[in-house]
């Protein structure tokens, strides 16, 4: 039986007033999203779950002024590194 690989991408981010928007293409469904600063701690927890994949998705609400790195992961990953 052969496996099924992910596809999981954010194309077209841009900030916006209202967050960090992207659009989110994904073979496996809901996405959850977890932020990161320094591309060391992504946190305990996603910052948003269960995303629907789409067009214009609000990934954060409230992004930090600072750079900021994103991951998507298939809704009830651990955290990266966890």
């Amino acid at each position: 039986m052969a496996s099924k690989a992910w596809i999981l991408r954010m194309l077209n981010p841009r900030r916006l007033e209202n967050g960090f928007v992207v659009e989110i293409e994904s073979n496996v469904g809901p996405v959850d999203v977890y932020r990161s600063t320094d591309l060391a701690d992504w946190g305990e927890t996603p910052i948003v779950t269960g995303i629907a994949p789409g067009l214009n998705v609000v990934i954060d609400p409230a992004p930090p002024q600072d750079r900021a790195f994103y991951l998507i992961v298939p809704a009830g990953t651990p955290p990266p590194g966890g």
